[in-house]
């Protein structure tokens, strides 16, 4: 997903269905001017599974905008910098790994565990929410993985990192990195759905 893309999207703009089966993205909700880019099915997918995007109007389905979720789910998106061009960094190895699945359903899936586990991580840094329920999922987590593991999977899910930064900090082969982020992933599913 190109940044400049979901920075339209949160200043306004719509996104909606082409018939060539793609999203098409406007600046403004007055789609008679230049479309700005585009959106690959399974992208929509997962922007809606974090819960950003929602219908423009009630009568159209097929018209999408920017929406912050009810339950205030962290997502990777809230915090984008409005400066930031598709050329300032790598895709986050995270959504690559969850866009490459064809199943809608385990696209999903994995987002929902990341939105949660992300919800839970943030709760220390903010006591009157924290909860037993989230302590004892991450203690369980916790003690599941090993440390490595633990460090991994927080660049992977809340730092966001590219996957040359996994290749450099933890001396992976490119291909060992997607198999450990997908078992990371696979935990944070058995875990939270």
């Amino acid at each position: 997903m190109k940044p400049r893309i979901l920075v339209a999207l949160r200043r306004g703009g719509v996104t909606a269905a082409l018939p060539s089966g793609d999203w098409g993205v406007w600046r403004s909700r007055d789609r008679r001017r230049r479309r700005m880019g585009t959106l690959s099915a399974p992208e929509v997918d997962l922007l809606r599974a974090y819960n950003c995007l929602t219908s423009a109007n009630d009568d159209d389905r097929e018209v999408l905008r920017w929406h912050q979720s009810q339950l205030d789910l962290p997502t990777p998106f809230k915090n984008l910098p409005a400066q930031q061009t598709c050329a300032d960094s790598a895709p986050a190895l995270l959504d690559t790994l969850i866009l490459a699945h064809k199943s809608a359903r385990e696209r999903r899936a994995f987002a929902q565990a990341v939105c949660r586990f992300r919800c839970d991580a943030a709760k220390p840094s903010a006591p009157r929410q924290w909860n037993e329920d989230a302590c004892q999922r991450l203690a369980r987590l916790v003690s599941d993985l090993s440390g490595f593991e633990c460090r991994f999977l927080y660049d992977l899910v809340i730092a966001l990192a590219p996957k040359t930064h996994f290749v450099t900090v933890y001396g992976l082969r490119p291909a060992a990195v997607r198999t450990k982020a997908m078992n990371g992933l696979r935990s944070l599913v058995q875990l939270y759905v």
